[in-house]
């Protein structure tokens, strides 16, 4: 059975996907088919239409990004340390993640008295401007390539993975014996590297152009992918050129060019070893990963094919040992961001969920989650099928990123991302007596400066005074609010709602009484009067 799909992945300049309806997969390859893992690509020196054809709102179908997330996730960093390699642009503010450490300012006029306003930030190239953002992190500096890539590779650069042999350091798991007849070789095995036994029988864009430097791409007909050789896959990812920091030791441990032969192998063992090369498969059917008893090409352990692939011959198929627990991997998430304090069903789909080993060992998922501390949490799944799992991601959770990973045993998938914010939330806003606004809630973090604009306060999208801030009350003075007039508190997490309540009515004094004056001739009788007229007339 095979699937017809098809894909829209707009990638520009190197890195370009492309609209492709087909009824045919690569088989047999080369290319290989792109179902497992990440693309056999070239993401290096990327445009920002570029990021958003995997960032954007709509990414690719198994690609793990999702972009109602991101700017929570760079938001969550406040406060915490800012790690080496990073690309943040304006580190003089501290070595810990403030706003202006990634927004810069630009004032709106040239009156000291004006706002600032943020400049532009939602272009990824703004700050990640190297050649592969992807490969700056410290993980990837130290060659932890699981940490993303999950177990379709191994750690073999790290430490705690290698030993020292007959005086030399190599991966615990490198085979102690020489390589045979059956042994792969990594390219031009018996002169011909199209070939049966060699990785780029199915790891190229074509046999033309399966080795060297800059041979350009083909395109996989089951997904759109544009495919490159290994060579630039490898040199590509921003571990190599003038960067100071070159990785090329990791590949060229005696320098270049690469010796081509039988132990050519043992190099590229460091990270792809035999507990990883093993353990890929695509379940193609969507019913399961049955080593042995799958479609051909989909995988390095699906079909006495895929092992000829690999060995050029079938004895591998024929006697092999109690491997198959295959790599799961997650394409989607029913939910990327959920609000902190709340119990959610989250349901992953991918595939190798569940799968049985050549010796008919059963090997079933479980989620497991981890913060940016290390700290775990391993959910038990309320349902588990080959391509799907649904678990319960608990109320206690505190608010951070999360990787997402589904683990069966030692086999981790790639990570997806999940976000729990912080729950921010208004309970009242009321106008006041001597009408200044008082709104209180939680989560309303540190007051943010009160010349920057579209930060602080809104009442009826006009900005607000702000006399107070704490985490849960705000108070604030803005001329003539009125009750249903929407109130807005912009932090680091943004929340409104509608004002209730009014200013008292002016009290209007009244102007004192003032008493006339009083009259003289008050309580006089007319005869009085007349008598003193006419002693006035004298």
């Amino acid at each position: 059975m095979k699937k017809n799909i098809t894909k829209v992945l707009a990638f520009a300049a190197v890195l370009a996907f492309s609209l492709v309806a087909t009824t045919q997969a690569a088989v047999p390859p080369p290319p290989a088919n792109q179902f497992v893992g990440f693309p056999d690509t070239v993401f290096a020196n990327v445009s920002e239409a570029d990021c958003r054809a995997c960032h954007g709102a709509t990414p690719p179908e198994g690609v793990p990004v999702d972009t109602t997330y991101l700017p929570d996730r760079h938001h969550l960093l406040i406060g915490t340390a800012i790690p080496p390699n990073s690309v943040v642009p304006h580190p003089e503010f501290g070595t810990s993640y403030m706003c202006f450490s990634c927004h810069g300012l630009t004032m709106t006029g040239t009156d000291p008295g004006n706002e600032f306003e943020f400049d532009e930030f939602r272009n990824c190239s703004t700050c990640h401007t190297d050649a592969s953002p992807h490969h700056l992190t410290s993980a990837a500096q130290i060659g932890d390539c699981r940490i993303c890539h999950g177990a379709v590779v191994d750690n073999g650069l790290l430490p705690e993975n290698r030993e020292v042999r007959n005086g030399v350091e190599v991966p615990v798991w490198l085979p102690t014996y020489n390589p045979s007849l059956i042994t792969p070789w990594p390219s031009r095995k018996n002169g011909d590297s199209a070939s049966a036994g060699n990785c780029t029988f199915c790891h190229a864009p074509s046999p033309q152009q399966a080795t060297g430097l800059n041979r350009g791409f083909a395109i996989d007909p089951m997904s759109g992918v544009m495919v490159y050789n290994n060579a630039d896959t490898h040199h590509l990812p921003g571990f190599m050129g003038d960067n100071a920091d070159a990785k090329c030791s990791w590949c060229h441990p005696g320098g270049s060019p690469f010796p081509i032969n039988a132990m050519s192998i043992r190099t590229c063992q460091n990270c792809h070893g035999i507990p990883s090369l093993h353990n890929i498969q695509y379940d193609n059917t969507g019913d399961g990963i049955m080593p042995g008893q799958m479609d051909p090409w989909y995988g390095h352990i699906g079909n006495n094919l895929d092992c000829m692939g690999c060995h050029a011959s079938s004895a591998f198929g024929a006697s092999a040992a109690d491997i198959g627990n295959t790599v799961p991997q997650i394409n989607s998430m029913t939910s990327y961001v959920i609000i902190e304090g709340t119990e959610v069903d989250v349901e992953l789909s991918g595939f190798g969920f569940i799968s049985r080993t050549f010796a008919g060992n059963e090997y079933v998922a479980t989620v497991v989650l981890t913060d940016k501390s290390g700290t775990t949490y391993e959910l038990a799944p309320k349902s588990v099928s080959p391509t799907s799992i649904e678990v319960t991601v608990p109320a206690y959770l505190p608010a951070a990123t999360y990787r997402v990973v589904a683990q069966k045993a030692d086999k981790v998938s790639r990570p997806e991302i999940l976000v729990i914010k912080p729950l921010v939330a208004i309970d009242s806003a009321d106008i006041q007596n001597n009408g200044d606004i008082v709104i209180a809630g939680q989560g309303f973090g540190i007051e943010p400066p009160q010349n920057v604009r579209n930060l602080g306060v809104e009442v009826a999208g006009a900005k607000a005074q702000v006399l107070s801030w704490n985490e849960d009350r705000i108070v604030v003075s803005a001329a003539n609010a009125q009750a249903g007039q929407t109130v807005e508190v912009l932090s680091t997490f943004a929340v409104s709602t509608q004002l209730t309540g009014e200013a008292a009515p002016p009290v209007v004094e009244e102007p004192p009484v003032v008493e006339p004056p009083a009259d003289k001739n008050r309580g006089r009788s007319k005869a009085d009067e007349k008598s003193n007229s006419s002693r006035r007339g004298r």
